[in-house]
């Protein structure tokens, strides 16, 4: 049955947390850049990828007493702001809001990993929960992040592609049904028009808007746990970022594609934000609900 999911999902991260990882395969070479994406191979859940291959993704946790709760992924665009989905922040303080930059492997601690709290949430203004429209949110950092090989931003997408293959990443599941994977993961994607995902998903009454951008085909890509990380495409030799995960349905459902919010979209209000600092209200102030 096809059915419309936001992909959040929640682990506790403490020391003693152990994540079975079934069917994985380490890339053995750090992720090239060239013309063409390399093709990542086609598996449920992608293939754990090396520690410095994405430096801008980043890990969002809820705090809580000893450590945090992973909710979604996030992406540095500046070295004070992050993007991720709406649907991952809505209702929550930014009190109650980490981000963790350099992550690799959600249950252990390494030098490369820098903490931040949240200075501000700004939410799209236009953002429906329920609809999936303009899911997009900017985290500003308490403290700027170190760029190094291990934390460094991504560019914006400065076209509007609806074509081509692209990656995307995240810690999500592998399965439906499966755990999330504690080690970084990356699959390959096809980008999909939106006159032809939107006659997919019409089916269930889901509305693709052109702020929205479809890719994969349920055999390999984004699962529950995958949202607010980054679907990447390259543009000049560069990793670019073109989409924020937002939702899709059963993992491994064939033929049914992920949707994500489309970057080029956003790129004003992003820009805008970033230069002002965050003119916007802060929606994650402590009137929010602590989730």
């Amino acid at each position: 049955m096809l059915v419309m999911a936001l992909w959040k999902v929640s682990i506790l991260i403490v020391s003693v947390l152990a994540l079975a990882v079934a069917g994985t395969q380490t890339l053995t070479e750090r992720t090239q850049v060239s013309d063409e994406v390399n093709r990542i191979l086609r598996v449920s859940g992608g293939d754990e990828v090396e520690p410095n291959a994405y430096p801008w993704i980043g890990s969002l946790l809820f705090k809580i007493e000893r450590g945090g709760i992973f909710i979604c992924s996030c992406v540095l665009v500046d070295e004070l702001w992050v993007a991720t989905a709406a649907h991952c922040v809505d209702g929550i303080s930014r009190r109650r809001l980490r981000v963790i930059l350099g992550e690799h492997d959600l249950v252990s601690l390494d030098d490369h990993e820098q903490s931040r709290s949240i200075a501000k949430v700004v939410i799209h203004p236009d953002h429906d929960i329920y609809l999936g429209y303009n899911d997009l949110a900017l985290l500003k950092l308490k403290r700027r992040a170190r760029l190094n090989e291990y934390v460094s931003p991504i560019s914006l997408g400065a076209t509007c592609r609806e074509s081509g293959d692209c990656v995307v990443s995240g810690w999500g599941r592998q399965e439906a049904n499966g755990p999330l994977s504690p080690i970084l993961r990356a699959a390959t994607v096809d980008l999909m028009t939106n006159v032809a995902c939107q006659d997919i998903w019409a089916t269930v009454y889901v509305n693709i808007t052109d702020s929205m951008i479809c890719a994969g085909t349920g055999l390999s890509g984004a699962c529950y746990g995958d949202s607010g990380g980054p679907l990447m495409c390259l543009e000049d030799n560069e990793w670019t970022l073109h989409g924020i995960t937002t939702f899709g349905t059963e993992c491994g459902f064939e033929g049914v594609p992920e949707v994500y919010a489309r970057v080029h979209s956003f790129t004003d209000f992003i820009v805008q934000e970033i230069a002002a600092g965050g003119s916007r209200r802060d929606t994650g102030d402590e009137t929010a609900v602590p989730w």
